[in-house]
């Protein structure tokens, strides 16, 4: 008896991985940027004091998607969940606290408010200009300063100084 066994070998495609470009806490609020080599990027502002940002990378399924998630415990017992999913470094799914955005179409600034019960998450669509990790923290700084909803962050976070 004689068993042929054939199997279809894919190459696997690298995955995409976010780089954190720059990320601050200060008293009451704190920020992270992130970026991905295609050109995906993400802005998450915390408005409320919180202890760390817990983050894990991991594989979805075997199609090369990756989830990038990260869990934020603030002091006043507010704890906030958020990942993202892509396929490609482009464009994505953005879940925090069970509500899903598409990336970058639908936002590209995520605010979190921690008020001791529910976070209230506001997401924002903006085209955000193509950060470089060296310089980052003040290139965020001039296209924070620019919008009238996010400028306060600008100052609160102490960039451009």
């Amino acid at each position: 008896m004689l068993f042929l066994v054939w199997q279809r070998n894919q190459a696997k495609q690298p995955i995409p991985l976010p780089v954190v470009a720059q990320s601050t806490i200060v008293e009451g609020a704190g920020y992270s940027l992130y970026r991905w080599e295609a050109g995906l990027q993400l802005v998450v502002l915390y408005d409320g004091a919180y202890t760390t940002n817990a983050c894990t990378i991991g594989s979805v399924d075997t199609v090369s998607s990756t989830v990038y998630g990260c869990r934020i415990p603030f002091h006043n017992g507010t704890i906030t969940t958020w990942s993202v999913q892509t396929t490609d470094g482009k464009t994505g799914i953005l879940s925090v606290d069970g509500r899903t955005y598409q990336l970058p179409r639908e936002a590209g600034v995520i605010r979190v408010q921690a008020d001791g019960g529910e976070n209230r998450i506001t997401a924002f669509q903006r085209n955000l200009p193509m950060f470089q990790h060296d310089t980052a923290d003040r290139q965020l700084y001039q296209w924070l300063v620019q919008d009238p909803e996010l400028s306060v962050f600008a100052t609160q976070f102490g960039l451009g100084n």
